[in-house]
């Protein structure tokens, strides 16, 4: 699957456990990952909230992941969904 754009959906906890910065990679062995696209410093301004993010890809890979890299500043990071989208 290529995906065109992606969504995440903030969780119903602590707004410092919202991602703040990321990216989504994608592979075909698992071994060798591509940045598909990075982002920095977002918010989500309530709880529940689907931000939905575009992307530059025409290229199908069997795997993808979010890596995320900064919260909002608490220990943990929490996220309701992540939906890719062709």
């Amino acid at each position: 699957m290529a995906i065109k754009q992606y969504t995440l959906t903030s969780a119903n906890d602590l707004p410092g456990r919202d991602p703040r910065s990321w990216t989504v990679q994608d592979s075909n062995d698992g071994v060798t990952w591509t940045t598909v696209d990075a982002r920095s410093n977002v918010d989500f301004a309530d709880r529940r909230q689907t931000r939905a993010f575009a992307v530059s890809n025409g290229t199908a890979y069997s795997r993808y992941r979010l890596q995320i890299t900064a919260n909002h500043g608490a220990a943990e990071t929490q996220l309701a969904e992540l939906q890719l989208l062709a």
